[in-house]
């Protein structure tokens, strides 16, 4: 729908995703979009030791230059309300993800669509947000495509970028507003470089390795149901053949042996051997093994 309609914009991605998708990362740069940090578990960094943190943006990093071939350097840290944070919760992951070398990217209109609103409430949030006399005419509007169920923001998503070219709007990504050019934002790689060398057949392997999983998991999920339904069927062929099955006539004059296995049975062998030799109009002998 961005490609269709001629709008870029900025994905701020989840690494354990990503790393799910790398055709998708692929095809996000090539159409014209950029990528940003949104670590690798979207935990909330100000509760992390610096260096459990530091690896949540390292790892998504990585994930993205083995697909792209682009590394990244805008970050939008995970529970961030705000383009302007103000507490010292808020900013701790905005220190550190400068140390690494990141530039934080905040927000201006939220219109919370992960509250699943309908997609007229969630065009006019963002309208009465940007329309705002308040507000500054350069906006950073966040939407989720993650977490759940977004078809009311896919909904809302073209309605929402015509109303707002009408009201005189262009779509621009966020490094353009930061005055960053495109490769200053996705720096390239050099595709022989050591850490791209390790990366690429790494998180293909680990790829490979989900996606086999997958498939292993649906391919013994299928063959259950097969069973069920082989099993099903035989059953109830067996029960038709039972019906037609005649018993043969009943000899009170042949002696039939009954074997009962007896080994650790001391506790119950007399009451079985009892109830056996009560059973009428037969002859039975006993023999206890």
């Amino acid at each position: 729908m961005l490609r269709d309609k001629g709008v870029p914009a900025t994905f701020f991605v989840i690494g354990q995703n990503a790393g799910a998708d790398p055709e998708l990362l692929a095809r996000m740069v090539d159409e014209g979009h950029e990528l940003g940090n949104h670590t690798f578990s979207h935990p909330n960094i100000a509760a992390l030791p610096s260096a459990l943190a530091a690896l949540e943006l390292n790892a998504t990093q990585r994930v993205v230059e083995a697909a792209t071939g682009r590394s990244m350097r805008l970050f939008r840290p995970p529970y961030l309300g705000d383009s302007e944070p103000g507490t010292l919760a808020e900013l701790q992951p905005v220190d550190l993800a400068e140390s690494l070398g990141y530039l934080t990217v905040g927000l201006r209109v939220d219109p919370h669509d992960w509250e699943k609103p309908d997609p007229d409430t969630l065009v006019e949030r963002v309208l009465t947000a940007t329309g705002s006399p308040e507000r500054p005419k350069a906006q950073v509007i966040l939407l989720h495509d993650a977490g759940g169920d977004r078809s009311r923001t896919l909904a809302a998503l073209p309605i929402l970028i015509d109303r707002l070219r009408a009201e005189g709007f262009t779509f621009v990504t966020a490094s353009t507003l930061a005055g960053l050019s495109r490769d200053e934002a996705m720096p390239p790689v050099e595709p022989w470089s050591l850490p791209q060398v390790i990366n690429r057949p790494v998180f293909a392997t680990i790829l490979a390795m989900v996606r086999g999983l997958d498939l292993v998991f649906v391919a013994a999920l299928v063959l259950g149901l097969l069973k069920v339904v082989a099993m099903s069927a035989l059953g109830l062929a067996n029960r038709r053949r039972e019906r037609r099955t005649v018993a043969p006539p009943f000899d009170p004059g042949v002696l039939h042996s009954v074997l009962i296995p007896a080994y650790n049975e001391a506790a119950v062998i007399g009451d079985c051997i009892a109830k056996v030799l009560a059973s009428r109009d037969a002859r039975i002998e006993v023999i206890v093994v």
